[in-house]
């Protein structure tokens, strides 16, 4: 929401900006990265360094990286800070030649004065802890996070009654049916696989229901359906209509159901995650035809 505070172009076919960190007119002023810039680049530009947990094990590359920032060109090329006797006097030269470290969790500091001693350099006594006190709470008003939606209809239909039904043969190999409603909950059964589905809400669980999660390759099928993770919620698009999403949340796949209740009859649909993206393809699965067991 605030974008336009800040510039931002798009070049697709431009040279790398990281090249440019050299140059005389280079605009690179921030780099940021995981771990990125401990070893393979050279600049004299550095003047400060923030760290997030590192530096308690990484051991050479804490190294490498100190030696991103110890580097300097110096005065004639000489490799080295000046001494005071060099410095003009008002300028404040030291400052432009020191190196500034900041970080959390800052066990890395006696490393890093270990190294400026080997590089003959008397590292300086000079360090300020800044203790910030935490909150043994979260804030009262709520974090923005990402959420999937769950499924978007009604809790409550004429239809929705606990029913078994005797299904028609099929490629799932699956010989009953069954539906549970209670308090904000729907149960699917398919003889001895269960899923609790929340009604205009997510439930999580575990699920071993035949064909399911979706597969991107036919090949390599295990024999028998292994365990899913899976979120499920339901909710009824009319009063014969229950739709039912099966969300494989350690995977990127899912599952629309659509269970159509006429009479003593039900028929239930599927539609995977993969085949969804294709709208002249369809789920290899048949839908599931049953009747009501008296």
């Amino acid at each position: 929401e605030n974008l336009p505070l800040f510039d931002t172009e798009a070049d697709d076919f431009g040279g790398s900006m990281f090249g440019t960190l050299n140059s005389k007119d280079s605009r690179l002023h921030v780099l940021i990265g995981s771990r990125k810039f401990t070893e393979g680049w050279s600049s004299w530009r550095v003047s400060t360094m923030g760290l997030l947990n590192m530096g308690k094990g990484e051991g050479s590359q804490i190294i490498q990286l100190f030696g991103r920032g110890v580097r300097l060109k110096g005065k004639e090329y000489s490799l080295k800070r000046s001494t005071p006797a060099q410095r003009p006097k008002g300028v404040h030269l030291e400052r432009l030649e020191t190196l500034n470290i900041f970080g959390v969790n800052a066990g890395y500091m006696a490393t890093f004065k270990e190294y400026l001693k080997e590089e003959g350099i008397t590292p300086t006594d000079e360090m300020i802890e800044l203790n910030f006190e935490t909150r043994p709470n979260m804030p009262k008003s709520k974090l923005k996070t990402l959420a999937l939606a769950p499924q978007q209809g009604s809790k409550n239909s004429p239809a929705a009654i606990g029913k078994k039904f005797k299904l028609e043969g099929n490629a799932l190999g699956l010989n009953t049916a069954a539906f549970s409603f209670g308090e904000g909950a729907c149960t699917f059964s398919a003889d001895d696989h269960t899923i609790t589905c929340g009604l205009e809400s997510w439930q999580r669980g575990e699920a071993t229901f035949p064909g399911t999660p979706p597969r991107l390759i036919s090949g390599g099928m295990p024999k028998k359906p292994l365990p899913s993770k899976i979120a499920a919620s339901a909710a009824w698009m009319d009063d014969k209509t229950l739709v039912m999403q099966w969300r494989y949340y350690e995977t990127p796949h899912s599952d629309v159901v659509t269970c159509v209740f006429d009479g003593d009859s039900v028929t239930i649909s599927f539609l995977n995650s993969i085949t969804a993206m294709n709208p002249k393809a369809k789920d290899a699965r048949a839908p599931l035809v049953g009747r009501v067991v008296a």
